[in-house]
Formats: structure tokens, C-alpha cells, sequence
């Protein structure tokens, strides 16, 4: 054989070798400090269960076991109130999965929470109703309010309402909306799943590839939730909300109940520079200029440490500890302004 060749082949040998070794090495090292086999899970399944909140686990097809909330074994969400007794006193609360309570079991959602806390303190059966449905904007929540709160005739409507429900002007003008999406709430890895020939060799490249991706991201969204606050910026898209929120009032007030919009924070950076305090002083005013009743809920979190806070660290949403907060101050807010 040629020598030529013979080197040739020892060469490729060698570097054959070392990229065996080096990508087992990468995979060790990744998988050992760095890996969160969080794709294509968050809402009700976890790749972990930290806090031992979740009591149900399945396994995945590649062994791995994954926690998740049982929805089939909670219980009809919905209630017919001419089942109850005539001295219940309910309560609706209507919203997105904040309300709904992604990753929190319904019994620790705010609503029944409040319910229960309310009960003790009060001669009635109280009754809590969840009517919130993951990802609605205002108009969604306007139909439920339409369609099904004022059917039950309840006592309190609450409005959770989260910043990405504020509806939007003209959604193809506003250039940080496709890097945005839920940031902030859920996991961002579909935003992150992007192929090259570096990073698919390499899981550490990806790795901290991504996590200037993420910062980017973050970036985005948080111009994106202050744009559509802004009435320069997205008027046509606010006006529009509050005015849905005024006719949510009226629906619930002709039937003699009482309606309240309580602001939900967005559970990023609590414990330092919250960046959406103008935005909730902004609704704050609007609201009270429209005479609908409002409750901020950013100072009862300010100061917070906010991951104590998460679902998890793949989904942000309030846990059962941040929708206990809700159900403290909710009790508050009603005692001192409805009397009860």
C-alpha cells in the first residue's frame, strides 16, 4: 500500500476516533448538566416533579417517566346552579389558563379555593365555578360570559385577566408577535428547534445556542405584551377589549350579580424589575375611568422569588401556591368592597 495512503487512512482513523469521542463526550456532559426533556411537554405533563405536587405518572416510549394531572377524575367543571340549594352563593370565574389552571388541580384553582375560605366565614354554601379555558383572548371570554356566566345567574363574576388577552389592531404589523407567542407562560422550545449541521453534531453548541435565542425571545415578548398595551401602537385593539369588558359587566349586572376584573401579573422577574408595572397602571386607570370594578394583583406578588411561582420550570403559569395568593386577596378585595 502506498504510503501516502497508509497515512491517509491513519489520519482518517484518528479523526474518525476523536469525533466519536467527542460527540459521546458532548452528549455525556449535556445530558448530565444540561438536558430538560421539556419538548413537547407542559400543559398538564412534566418531565419531573420537584415539589411532589403532581400524583399521577406515565411513561413515555423511551422510558422516560412523565408527571401529569389527571383532568377525567376532577369533576364537571360546570355546575347547574337550580341543583343547589337557594342560600348558595355563587361565584364564576371566567379567563384563560391562568384561570383554568394549567398544571394546578381544580380543587386548587383560585375560584374553589375562594369558595371554600369564603364558606367558612359566611352562613352559605359557596359555590366556586372554573369557566376558564386555556388560550381565549377578551372576545372568547366576552362568549363565555355571554353564553354561560350570565345562564347561571351567579352572585360574582371575576375576569382574570393575563396581557396576552388584550386583542390586537392588525397582528401582521407587529414585528416582535411570531418571536413572542407564549413566552413568559409556556415553554419556548418550538421557537428553539432549529436544525444545522453544528448543532446537530454538537448538543452543547445547541445548547448555548439557544440560550441567546432565548434571551432574544424574551426580549421580543416583553415589547410585544408593552405594544399592544400601547394606544399608539395597537388603539383600535384596546379599545375593542375594554369594550368588551364593559359589556361583560352589563351582562352580569342585569342579572343582578356583581363583575370584577382582577389583573394578573405575568410571573417573570417578580422579585426585581417587573416590566409590565406600566401596563398594569395603565388598566388600572382605563378601568376605573369606565366604572368597572378592578383588582391589581402585581403588588401582592411584588418582591416574590418568581420560579417558587411556576407550574414548573418548562411552563410558568401560577401554581397552586400563586392561586392560593389570588384566593387571599380576592377575599380581601370582596370583604372590603361587596361585604362579604
Amino acid at each position: 500500500m502506498n504510503l501516502k495512503l497508509i497515512k491517509l487512512f491513519k489520519f482518517l482513523l484518528v479523526l474518525a476516533v476523536n469525533l466519536v469521542l467527542f460527540v459521546s463526550f458532548d452528549r455525556l456532559i449535556y445530558h448530565s448538566f444540561f438536558f430538560h426533556p421539556s419538548i413537547g411537554l407542559g400543559f398538564d405533563n412534566y418531565p419531573s416533579n420537584e415539589r411532589g405536587y403532581f400524583k399521577t405518572s406515565k411513561f413515555d416510549r423511551d422510558g422516560n417517566e412523565i408527571f401529569y394531572i389527571d383532568r377525567f377524575n376532577e369533576g364537571d367543571r360546570n355546575y347547574l346552579f337550580q341543583e343547589l340549594d337557594e342560600n348558595a352563593l355563587p361565584l364564576v370565574a371566567v379567563g384563560d389558563s391562568f384561570t383554568y389552571g394549567q398544571g394546578v388541580y381544580l380543587k386548587d384553582t383560585y375560584i374553589k379555593v375562594l369558595a371554600q375560605r369564603l364558606e367558612l366565614k359566611t352562613e352559605r354554601k359557596v359555590i366556586g365555578v372554573n369557566l376558564g379555558q386555556s388560550g381565549k383572548d377578551a372576545a372568547a371570554i366576552f362568549d363565555i360570559v355571554k353564553e354561560d356566566a350570565s345562564h347561571l345567574k351567579p352572585e360574582i363574576v371575576i375576569y382574570g385577566y393575563v396581557l396576552n388577552d388584550m386583542l390586537i389592531e392588525d397582528q401582521s404589523k407587529n414585528i416582535h408577535l411570531m418571536e413572542a407567542g407564549n413566552d413568559l407562560i409556556n415553554s419556548r422550545d418550538k421557537f428553539l428547534d432549529q436544525h444545522d449541521e453544528i448543532t446537530s453534531v454538537s448538543l452543547l453548541f445547541k445548547y448555548f445556542k439557544q440560550l441567546k435565542r432565548k434571551e432574544m425571545i424574551t426580549k421580543n415578548t416583553i415589547q410585544h405584551y408593552l405594544d399592544i398595551h400601547d394606544v399608539h401602537k395597537n388603539k383600535v385593539g384596546i379599545e375593542k377589549t375594554l369594550s368588551l369588558i364593559k359589556k361583560m359587566q352589563g351582562i352580569v349586572t342585569q342579572t343582578g350579580g356583581k363583575f370584577v376584573v382582577v389583573i394578573m401579573p405575568i410571573f417573570f422577574e417578580l422579585e426585581g424589575k417587573y416590566p409590565f408595572e406600566s401596563v398594569h397602571n395603565f388598566l388600572v386607570k382605563k378601568l376605573v375611568e369606565m366604572k368597572v370594578d378592578v383588582l391589581d394583583l402585581y403588588p401582592a406578588f411584588k418582591g416574590y422569588d418568581t420560579k417558587s411561582l411556576w407550574v414548573h420550570p418548562i411552563d410558568q403559569h401560577p401554581n397552586e401556591r400563586a392561586h392560593l395568593i389570588i384566593a387571599e386577596e380576592l377575599e380581601k378585595w370582596l370583604s372590603e368592597n361587596l361585604e362579604i
